[in-house]
């Protein structure tokens, strides 16, 4: 879930080199016949070719689009009551029926000025793409009203989710979103690259964490980074713990109410003991550890000072493949650099 705004352009340059022969034929003078010297072989260097940077996109809408969003997956099968009482405005937890009636409401259909924006968009951002050799799948964009999920933008599969707000005209704020959504796209085509591109900023995967029962009907879950696998390790009250990032409501919701999540979201850190790959969420006092990421002494020495959104390391690391992509520059490089370490040791 997104909504980022940064600014900066960049142009791709293209270079051809050729090989030239200083061995060419000599005309002597004196005796004006032509000498011609034995010529040493020279290598001929092919002009350089770029990779051309093609992610072919399509829009979809209505029943495909509802399909899309109401599969089960990865995210669907992590959601929490509290999910579907503020996404849904449901009562009780549904099956992918049940998410298929509420989700006709919610998708729209795109007209012609909505896709000229997307599609000005996504030309401009191919071309960034060929200073880069990122394997990129393909993608659909869809289009829902600002109540499906709280109006941020989202992912799901290869599939990028926009609101109407976000693309009534092409600017520099929608394609930074688009690529941060693309960012979620990559992530999930290749999880096997994720456990490196979060170790560049601290992170360490175990297995997923069970939700202690006094917080786990306030879940809130995040369609691009549905999963509770990682931890940071850091200091806090001069006691080093593994923290895991958690995000949930501060209070129950009222359905009915129209109330957006975002209203209650709290951003926080679950301490936790990693037992044999497992972690166990620690208490003191007979209360759950959960701190602010400003309380843990190394967070921003390990992640960085280029963004603030920290929900988890997937959102940070969406935030700094913008940058990489933009070329901006940033008060802590090596997490740009590290990423893009990180995508070409793939190739």
């Amino acid at each position: 879930m997104k909504k980022i705004i940064v600014l900066l352009t960049s142009v791709v340059l293209v270079s051809s080199i050729y090989g030239c022969n200083e061995n060419r034929p000599k005309t002597n003078l004196a005796s004006e016949s032509v000498v011609v010297e034995e010529s040493i072989p020279v290598e001929v260097v092919e002009p350089i070719e770029y990779k051309e940077a093609d992610i072919k996109h399509s829009f979809i809408s209505g029943q495909e689009a509802v399909e899309v969003l109401a599969a089960d997956d990865d995210y669907t099968s992590k959601l929490s009551i509290y999910d579907y009482n503020s996404k849904f405005q449901s009562e009780v937890i549904l099956d992918a029926t049940g998410r298929t009636e509420i989700l006709n409401n919610h998708v729209l259909e795109w007209n012609d000025s909505q896709k000229e924006s997307v599609d000005e968009a996504m030309r401009r951002i191919n071309d960034l793409f060929l200073e880069f050799d990122i394997d990129m799948p393909d993608i659909n964009f869809i289009l829902t009203s600002d109540v499906d999920e709280g109006g941020a933008a989202y992912t799901r599969g290869t599939s990028i989710i926009l609101k109407p707000h976000s693309v009534y005209q092409h600017s520099m704020d929608l394609e930074h979103l688009i690529v941060h959504e693309m960012f979620h796209v990559y992530s999930r085509a290749h999880k096997e690259l994720r456990s490196e591109m979060y170790a560049v900023i601290g992170y360490n995967e175990c297995e997923e964490l069970v939700w202690p029962s006094e917080i786990s009907d306030l879940k809130i879950s995040n369609p691009d980074a549905p999963d509770n696998n990682f931890y940071i390790t850091g200091t806090y009250e001069n006691v080093e713990y593994d923290f895991m990032p958690i995000i949930f409501s501060s209070e129950p919701y009222e359905v009915g109410s129209g109330t957006s999540f975002f209203r209650t979201l709290q951003d926080k850190f679950l301490a936790v003991k990693i037992i044999a790959g497992k972690p166990e969420p620690i208490y003191l006092s007979d209360e759950l550890l959960i701190v602010s990421k400003n309380n843990i002494v190394e967070f921003y020495e390990k992640v960085g000072l280029n963004t603030d959104y920290t929900y988890h390391p997937e959102e940070t690391m969406a935030d700094n493949f913008v940058f990489m992509i933009y070329k901006m520059d940033v008060k802590s490089p090596f997490v740009v650099e590290g990423l893009n370490s990180v995508i070409n040791s793939k190739n």
